[in-house]
C-alpha cells in the first residue's frame, strides 16, 4: 500500500476508534501506577509516538508520518499532546542503543500508545528495549512492514507484544470453493468440481515457461513435476493435453533440442 493511503486508513482508525479516548490495552504501569492519568489513579487518554526510519536524507517514511500527523492534529481530528516522531538510522550496529534512547523519550512524555511505521525487525529491539526499561505501552499495529505478520510477531517479546492490536494490510484467504479457479472452471461450461491438490498447494502450472517445439506443439512443466504436450489451437477451456507423463520439478525455462527438451 502506498504511503498517502496508509496514513489516511492509519488516521481514519486512530481518529473513530482511539482518538481521546484511555489507553485500555497498555500495561498497569502506564495505565495507573506511572500516576499519568488525570486524576493520577486514573487510566491516561492515548497519547501517541511514532517511530520510523529515517536514513541518508530518504524522506520516504517521513512523508507519510507528517501527513498522518497533519490528520490526527487538525485535518481529520484533534489528538491530545499531539504526534511524537521518532526517526532512527537503519544501523543492526547501533539499533540497541537507538531503541534506548527511543524508549527514555516515549517514558519522558508520557506515552501511552507507539506506531512502528517501519520495518519488522525494529520492533525486535523495540520491544526489548521497552521490556528492559519496564515499560509497557499499547503497540498500535497499522500494516507497515510485515508486522502484521504471525510468523514476524514471534520475534518480539511476547510481554510487550501482548499489548498489540490494531488492523492490517494482509489480505484474507478465501476458501477455496470461493476463489477464482473454480469460478473460471463453472464459467467455462465445466461439471462438477476445479481440481483442488494443485491450487491449495501452489503446485500448478507457473514455475517454468511455456516452450514452443513447432508443428504446433507446445511443452509446459509445472510444480507438479508433470509434463504437457499441448496443440497450439486446442488450448481453450479444460481440453485435454495431446500427451503428459511425469518429469522433473522446473523452475525458470526450457531449451528444445530435437528429441530432447532441457
Amino acid at each position: 500500500m502506498d504511503g498517502t493511503r496508509q496514513a489516511l486508513y492509519t488516521a481514519e482508525y486512530w481518529c473513530k476508534k482511539l482518538n481521546n479516548k484511555p489507553a485500555k490495552f497498555a500495561g498497569p504501569d502506564v495505565t495507573t501506577a506511572r500516576g499519568w492519568g488525570n486524576p493520577p489513579t486514573a487510566v491516561p487518554v492515548r497519547k501517541v509516538a511514532v517511530s520510523f526510519p529515517e536514513n541518508n536524507g530518504d524522506e520516504v517514511f517521513k512523508l507519510s508520518v507528517d501527513y498522518f500527523k497533519s490528520l490526527v492534529t487538525g485535518k481529520m481530528c484533534n489528538t491530545p499532546g499531539g504526534v511524537l516522531e521518532l526517526p532512527y538510522a537503519s544501523d543492526i550496529n547501533t539499533a540497541q542503543q537507538q531503541s534506548q534512547n527511543a524508549v527514555q523519550q516515549m517514558i519522558q512524555n508520557h506515552i501511552t500508545t507507539g506506531i512502528c511505521w517501519c520495518d519488522p525487525i525494529a520492533p525486535v529491539f523495540g520491544t526489548a528495549a521497552e521490556h528492559s526499561q519496564g515499560y509497557f505501552p499499547e503497540q498500535l499495529i497499522i500494516g507497515v512492514g510485515l508486522i502484521d505478520y504471525d510468523q514476524l510477531g514471534r520475534l518480539y517479546d511476547p510481554q510487550e507484544w501482548a499489548h498489540a492490536f490494531g488492523v492490517s494490510d494482509l489480505a484474507l484467504s478465501p476458501p477455496f470453493a470461493k476463489s477464482d479457479a473454480p469460478q473460471w472452471f463453472v464459467d467455462a461450461g465445466d461439471s462438477g468440481q476445479a481440481t483442488v491438490p494443485d491450487n491449495a498447494n501452489d503446485a500448478d502450472l507457473g514455475s517454468t515457461g511455456p516452450l514452443l517445439l513447432g508443428n504446433n506443439l507446445l511443452f509446459q512443466l509445472g510444480k507438479s513435476r508433470t509434463g504437457f504436450l499441448l496443440h497450439l489451437d486446442n488450448l481453450g477451456q479444460h481440453n485435454p493435453p495431446a500427451f503428459s507423463a511425469p518429469a522433473c520439478t522446473s523452475f525458470g525455462g526450457g531449451a528444445y533440442a530435437a528429441p530432447f527438451i532441457y
